[in-house]
């Protein structure tokens, strides 16, 4: 069933999650679990519609947005943000090693970088974290998906925003943990000439602000968006996930018991270390997902805003 997303959702889903995005500029917006209804249109608007997919590792399923907030407009593209089935199997008999999936949170710092996968020929211009900014990631080492049962590390695993080297949503797509978009890039060797599919737009579109160096990233469930922009009039509780920030993190952080020093109001690793082990011994460890909600907070005796409409 379609829906349809505003840029004015994308800021509620932000407000909600403590997000603190800057007001300008373009912020990449990845949903996981959902598709554009018009995979070939990349016009930025003011509202663009979606429907929801399963996700199953072996075809693309997700959407990563270019998102405008100061002119409340989005463009969507066709990608994924979990990796390829094969890469998953392979990381499996390493204890993981090799393949990784993508925490859903708030990633400030994206820039303009090479993607340099270990066939040279295919090198070629991209998005990638900074020097020393950390992302939180699952690895799986049991079987060939990822949940709340699997290892979590926070680190820069060099996973970047780049091209899925193809056009086909059915098929193959390259990932061994990055956020990728479908199409093919224009490689320093001359091997895909020229650029083609949605890579294509969604490239030259950040690629062409020239006064932006760092491009913030959030990455967010489909049904999450989907409920919000199903009834976008509905208040909502907040969540606090790795990324988010302010004064209800740093009460949080103070309810998990966290040191005076630890309290900084930044969704950080120490954070979710210790919201997962607390989760963990309250709910069990399959409900330890590091997100924390109205169910948490009440466990931790908190009072937990909501956002009205």
């Amino acid at each position: 069933m379609p829906f349809t997303l505003t840029g004015d959702d994308l800021s509620r889903l932000c407000q909600r999650n403590l997000f603190d995005i800057p007001p300008g500029g373009m912020i990449f917006f990845g949903i996981r679990g959902c598709l554009p209804v018009q995979p070939d249109d990349h016009d930025f608007k003011l509202q663009q519609e979606l429907r929801l997919t399963e996700l199953d590792y072996t075809r693309v399923r997700c959407t990563l947005c270019q998102w405008l907030p100061a002119e409340r407009k989005l463009a969507v593209f066709p990608g994924s943000t979990v990796p390829f089935i094969t890469n998953v199997q392979k990381a499996k008999l390493g204890k993981g090693i090799g393949a990784n999936q993508l925490m859903t949170g708030y990633y400030p710092s994206y820039e303009r970088k090479k993607h340099m996968p270990k066939t040279k020929v295919n090198w070629h211009d991209a998005f990638g974290l900074k020097e020393g900014a950390l992302s939180a990631i699952l690895r799986s080492e049991d079987d060939t998906d990822f949940d709340a049962k699997d290892r979590v590390e926070v680190s820069n695993p060099h996973d970047n925003i780049h091209a899925a080297y193809s056009l086909n949503p059915e098929g193959h797509y390259s990932s061994s943990g990055c956020q990728v978009v479908l199409g093919f890039p224009q490689c320093d060797s001359k091997r895909f000439s020229p650029e083609g599919g949605p890579w294509k737009a969604f490239k030259s579109n950040a690629y062409g602000i020239i006064n932006q160096q760092t491009f913030p990233y959030v990455l967010l469930d489909a049904k999450e968006v989907n409920l919000l922009a199903e009834d976008p009039l509905q208040p909502l509780q907040a969540r606090a996930r790795f990324g988010s920030s302010g004064n209800t993190v740093k009460r949080l952080q103070a309810a998990l018991g966290m040191g005076q020093k630890e309290q900084t109001g930044g969704f950080d690793e120490k954070t979710l270390r210790a919201t997962l082990k607390f989760q963990a011994k309250e709910f069990g460890v399959i409900e330890a997902t590091g997100v924390v909600g109205p169910r948490t907070a009440e466990k931790l005796g908190m009072n937990w805003p909501t956002f009205n409409a």
